[in-house]
């Protein structure tokens, strides 16, 4: 094995104390920027400073080092894990959705992934809500300003008729047309979710009317071109009628009505109607393939869609429980219901994430080759990346050091590492392609 002075080759700690959560060693802090001045381009370097950053609570040294790091390797998942825990950090909630999301397709550790995935459910809440309250905080500031034509947003329909039990397709039918409406390539589709926790936000909602000025505002709020909206009329027992108008944001002008009534077990035929009639009154002409993917239906079954409206209804009240029981029904009458499965897992996430904590995340890694490189970054000690070490590491380790330093661990892959990262306060070995160079504390201190 190679030799540099008084050291021998092999990974090993520095023998600190692992720190309390959310703490890093002045030493580590130090060594960690040791390393980032001098590899300025090492996504690792970047990495492991932003970490250290991070657990020192120096957050905007945090995001400006961890949003470097995954710029130079879009692939660094515990990078941008410890992104998306900083923009918390800062109530940051868009740039937290966006790491996470990078997290959950480029990290490491299977009960981390698990936990991130509930947090960005209930992220994604906090944020469609923080946004809804900034919107109504400007108001002044946005003037007349109007998104394009071809970016709509459906309010939902008024319900008109004795049953009260059909009330919540006044949610369900809008999340059908926002579906379909999303197919087509000249449309910008606003989500549901996000129409319906504006209108909560500035109480619209609370008289079941959404009147053609009111409609506008929300329009504006939500910075689209044109907004649906209209009415679900019960003209029988078992008949419906519906009527959709196109409102121009930009002139408060309704640009003609789509009418449509049937039996309530041709509801998705009488939706495809409306749909298609908006998107003539939008003066869009649909491809072939468009016109067939809208008449695509999410399920056979009235009943069960039924269900899934009146989960919408519960999970835009916050009633989670309540929702995932719903939406559960919805599946048990149609097992094919694929949005309904999605948003029965999205109701749990949701209502799980918001019990998850960041300390909760940082602990999941623990064990793992993503926590092992976390408890470097925090302790300043050395983790080395090789398959080469396999099995011998721990006897070599024996073999030059019998009363020495604990090993910490040991992250296998292929990558070659520039030995100016690995800043430990010693001698700094060199390193070259093929070799392995491995660092450790000779007993009784530096």
């Amino acid at each position: 094995m190679r030799r540099t002075t008084n050291w021998m080759v092999v990974a090993a700690a520095l023998c600190a104390a692992a720190p309390v959560q959310g703490q890093v060693t002045d030493r580590a802090l130090a060594v960690a920027e040791q390393g980032r001045d001098k590899a300025p381009n090492s996504a690792e370097a970047q990495r492991r400073v932003g970490i250290a950053y991070y657990k020192a609570a120096r957050y905007d040294d945090a995001r400006t080092a961890l949003s470097r790091a995954t710029s130079l390797d879009p692939r660094d998942g515990l990078a941008a894990l410890y992104l998306g825990l900083t923009a918390e950090a800062v109530n940051d909630l868009g740039a937290a959705r966006r790491a996470y999301t990078s997290y959950l397709a480029t990290g490491k550790t299977r009960k981390t992934r698990t936990l991130v995935q509930d947090r960005l459910a209930a992220v994604e809440r906090l944020e469609l809500q923080a946004a809804a309250k900034a919107a109504v905080a400007r108001e002044q500031e946005l003037g007349n300003t109007v998104g394009p034509k071809t970016t709509i947003a459906v309010m939902p329909l008024r319900f008109v008729g004795a049953d009260t039990t059909l009330r919540p397709l006044e949610r369900g039918m809008v999340d059908l047309m926002v579906t379909d409406f999303a197919k087509v390539k000249a449309l910008t589709v606003l989500e549901r979710e996000r129409v319906q926790v504006l209108m909560d936000e500035i109480k619209l909602s609370e008289s079941g009317r959404v009147e053609a000025a009111s409609a506008v505002r929300s329009g504006r709020l939500l910075t689209a071109g044109s907004v649906v909206q209209g009415a679900i009329t019960q003209t029988g027992s078992d008949r419906l009628q519906v009527a959709a108008s196109v409102v121009s944001v930009a002139t408060s002008e309704a640009t003609g009505t789509a009418n449509a009534e049937n039996s309530l077990e041709r509801l998705f035929d009488l939706e495809k109607e409306i749909v298609l009639g908006v998107i003539e009154r939008l003066g869009i002409t649909l491809s072939p393939a468009e016109r067939e993917a809208i008449q695509q239906r999410p399920t056979r079954s009235v009943q069960a869609f039924l269900a899934y409206s009146r989960g919408l209804v519960a999970s835009d009240a916050g009633r989670l429980d309540e929702a995932r029981n719903f939406f559960d029904n919805a599946r048990a009458l149609d097992p094919g219901f694929g949005a309904a499965a999605a948003a029965a897992q999205s109701a749990r996430s949701t209502q799980v994430g918001a019990t998850v904590t960041t300390p909760t995340i940082e602990a999941s890694l623990a064990g793992g080759s993503e926590g092992k490189t976390v408890e470097a970054a925090t302790t300043g000690a050395v983790v080395i990346n090789s398959d080469l070490l396999g099995s011998t590491l721990q006897q070599a380790l024996a073999d030059v050091n019998p009363s020495g330093a604990d090993l910490i661990g040991v992250q296998t892959g292929t990558s070659t590492r520039d030995a100016s990262t690995q800043t430990t306060g010693v001698d700094q070995p060199s390193t070259r392609a093929g070799t392995v160079t491995i660092i450790i504390r000779r007993p009784g201190g530096l």
